[in-house]
């Protein structure tokens, strides 16, 4: 008999350490993620409320009590005027753009300043430094008065090493745009 009494006191004496192995466990665990989630909150509450300046402080209240002091000042901007090309009898519109290389990868960034209609398409037309000639297509991303050309990406190993030349450009049924030639090296 002693021995089955022994078999079943080690028995619950495993059970209940493992047990409270379990319990101790969780208890780390919750405390641990608690913690965690609490200076990620503390965090956030930092970064979304400054503190203001005194003079932040001094015109806000001076625009309180004095509201007509606020100026506001319209946008003054002309745009620049579109032309006909004689050749084609599409209008031009002026465009911008701009190239940054991380991560071996190229992104070419644009748009079309002042556009006349909402459709057609963007590409970039690279030249390489051995005669290479590349044409990349995109979309276009419209809003209520401007167009963009969805970024391009090109791996960096899809072209060879050395200095390339590019030119982004729109094309739709009556207007078309062209970048300046800009270039980026590929090292």
């Amino acid at each position: 008999m002693k021995i089955r009494k022994s078999k079943n006191n080690k028995k619950i004496i495993t059970i209940v350490s493992v047990i409270i192995l379990l319990l101790v466990a969780c208890g780390a665990t919750y405390w641990f993620l608690n913690r965690n989630n609490n200076n990620e909150n503390d965090n956030t509450a930092q970064t979304t409320e400054p503190e203001k300046s005194e003079s932040d402080k001094e015109q806000e209240k001076k625009l309180e009590e004095s509201p007509e002091l606020k100026e506001s000042q319209n946008n003054t901007d002309v745009p620049a005027p579109t032309t006909e090309d004689e050749e084609t009898g599409k209008q031009a519109v002026q465009m911008v753009t701009s190239v940054d290389i991380s991560d071996n990868v190229i992104y070419i960034r644009g748009g079309i300043n002042n556009p006349t209609e909402f459709s057609g398409n963007c590409y970039a037309q690279l030249s390489g430094p051995n005669g290479e000639s590349v044409k990349k297509d995109t979309t276009l991303l419209t809003n209520a008065a401007t167009i963009d050309c969805k970024t391009i990406s090109i791996n960096t190993n899809e072209l060879s090493r050395g200095s390339w030349k590019y030119t982004l450009n729109y094309a739709s049924d009556n207007t078309e745009g062209k970048t300046n030639e800009n270039t980026f090296e590929i090292k």
